[in-house]
Formats: C-alpha cells, sequence, structure tokens
C-alpha cells in the first residue's frame, strides 16, 4: 500500500465477520503505515463502538495469520473432510458428543456456511500458507505414525511438550 499511495495509509484487518451484531469486545488489527494521525478519528470511533484496537507490524500480522486462517480453516475443513468419508452421520454423533465435540461441530458448520472458493483461496493465498499446511500434515503424519507404534510413552511427551508452550 506504501508503494501505491503516497497519502495516508494504515493497514486495518477485523477480525469478525460480516454477521456479527455488536462491536463490543471484537478485535480490529492495525497496522500502521504512514501518516497515521490522519486515521486518529477512525481510530477513536471504533474504539467508542466497543473494539479493541490490535497494533501490529505488517509482518507481524501475516505471520500470525497463517495460523488464525489457513492452518484452522484448513484444520477444520480436514475434520469435515474425514468425517464425509467415514460417512459418520453429524446429526447421530451429536447424541454421543462431549461439549468439546459440539464446539467443534459448531466450528465446522460455521466454515461450511461459507463460501467454497473464499476458504480455500485463504487456505493458498501465499507460499507460507500452503508451507505451513505441509508442516502441518507432517506433524499429524509423525503423531499417527506415534499411534500406530502403540507408543504412549512419545505421545505422553509430544502432550507435555505441547502443553509447555501455553504457559499457565
Amino acid at each position: 500500500m506504501l508503494e501505491s499511495h503516497s497519502g495516508p495509509v494504515m493497514g486495518l484487518h477485523p477480525m469478525f465477520g460480516s454477521g456479527v451484531k455488536s462491536f463490543l469486545s471484537q478485535n480490529v488489527v492495525i497496522c500502521p503505515g504512514s501518516q497515521d494521525e490522519a486515521f486518529q478519528w477512525l481510530l477513536e470511533l471504533i474504539e467508542n463502538e466497543g473494539e479493541k484496537l490490535i497494533v501490529s507490524e505488517p509482518e507481524e500480522h501475516d505471520q500470525i495469520m497463517v495460523v488464525i486462517q489457513a492452518i484452522r480453516n484448513f484444520v477444520t475443513f480436514s475434520l469435515r473432510v474425514f468425517l464425509a468419508e467415514q460417512e459418520i452421520d453429524i446429526h447421530r454423533s451429536l447424541d454421543f458428543s462431549s461439549p468439546i465435540f459440539r464446539l467443534e461441530i459448531g466450528f465446522v458448520s460455521r466454515l461450511f456456511a461459507q463460501s467454497a472458493p473464499m476458504i480455500v483461496d485463504i487456505m493458498l493465498a501465499t507460499k507460507e500458507r500452503r508451507e505451513a499446511i505441509c508442516k502441518l500434515a507432517n506433524t499429524y503424519n509423525q503423531l499417527a505414525q506415534l499411534v500406530i507404534e502403540n507408543d504412549r510413552d512419545a505421545l505422553v511427551h509430544k502432550f507435555k511438550e505441547a502443553h509447555s508452550c501455553l504457559g499457565e
């Protein structure tokens, strides 16, 4: 944007969809560009509506969006494809489900209510996104191999290792 426009430039990314009824506590990522003071009125308007402003450099935004958008969509998409291929009756499975499974099926339903080309374009948008999805698939394969090998100790170790990354 900075290369295309010599005037004020600021990147804004609302982290919610068009169906949101209230802006209260919704996040908007701001990537400063140039002449940021020209946008002060807009930033104040956003904050007055109850939205939370998150300041980020464009590179950080793009890196985090790989996980927030591409990886999240791929995981949800993959689960639904798997359930369809296994011919799992989703409605019947909900009779047996835990709260976590119901939440996951809610994510699946929400994703599949959206435009297929849009979701696919989000996953394919950049080389970094495609590479991250490939790395995730490799992680799945590594973990699946430990399951096939019945390697309980290695799986427990991976679980604890992943848990420690979350902090308290």
